[in-house]
């Protein structure tokens, strides 16, 4: 009796906290599939590992430098490209004049980020943490957050 109180909560409690109807296929439990919630939650998974590789093969393949470090940016920013703010706004690493800008792709806001970097680091001695403080990319505590950030895929990964 406890056992089916126990999961008879999770499905009415814990469920709609795991599954993101948006983002992920439509979850129909039933006693014959007992595997059908793991398999959706492993699909949602395997969508956004692909998605944070998409992203990583075009950040390598641009002219940006310090990938690595840009990478994490783009992780801290979207929140693992869940946040749905600026993932609504296929802006990748949070920029704004006024008010956050839209792009029409995320590939868009990885080109942006290319240009901008063109622009404006133009010492590549420049410790790079401590030019996006300089530029006021985000305050004195932002290098902190991505070095904190587990993410070890590199280019080389993707080849």
């Amino acid at each position: 009796m406890v056992k089916i109180a126990t999961v008879v909560s999770f499905l009415f409690l814990a469920l709609p906290m795991l599954v993101r109807e948006e983002k992920s296929p439509r979850v129909v439990l039933d006693s014959n599939k007992k595997y059908e919630l793991h398999l959706a939650l492993e699909k949602t998974q395997d969508s956004e590992i692909l998605l944070m590789d998409s992203v990583l093969k075009y950040i390598c393949l641009s002219k940006i430098v310090h990938k690595d470090i840009v990478m994490k940016q783009v992780i801290w920013e979207t929140g693992w490209l869940k946040g749905e703010f600026l993932m609504s706004r296929n802006n990748l690493f949070g920029f704004r004049y006024k008010e956050y800008l839209r792009f029409s792709t995320w590939k868009e806001s990885v080109d942006y980020y290319e240009s901008w970097q063109a622009k404006y680091y133009t010492n590549p001695e420049e410790d790079y943490y401590q030019f996006l403080v300089r530029m006021r990319y985000s305050n004195s505590r932002y290098p902190g957050h991505l070095k904190s950030i587990k993410y070890s895929k590199t280019c080389t990964d993707l080849q």
